[in-house]
């Protein structure tokens, strides 16, 4: 493959920027939540993901047996989750992550 460019920045939720078939995937993560009360939903993948804040601010709420647990994210700082997850921009403030998982992953979803 020839060198190429990508833009890291998206107006969508989910956007994969680069797919090496069977093996791993990279995209883009802007949700569209703006508070964690408005998250109904979380997702567990068959793999774990890798968060990395790539501008403004953004929020992941993972669901435990206990209630829920928020991580802001901080640049400079990955974080890998294996649980229930989802994420929101506090107060729609600009927020963007790159997100590194399997290709080829199963998704479940659970409401919380």
């Amino acid at each position: 493959m020839a060198t190429k460019k990508v833009s890291l920045q998206s107006k969508k939720r989910w956007q994969v920027i680069f797919r090496d078939k069977n093996k791993w995937l990279s995209g883009l993560c802007s949700p569209e939540f703006t508070k964690a009360g408005e998250i109904k939903r979380f997702e567990k993948h068959s793999g774990p993901e890798l968060f990395l804040l790539l501008e403004g601010k953004m929020t992941l709420v993972l669901l435990k047996a206990k209630g829920r647990e928020e991580i802001p994210l901080k640049k400079d700082e990955a974080v890998i989750v294996d649980t229930w997850h989802n994420t929101y921009r506090p107060r729609g403030c600009k927020g963007a992550a790159l997100v590194v998982e399997k290709d080829n992953i199963s998704t479940q979803w659970k409401k919380g």
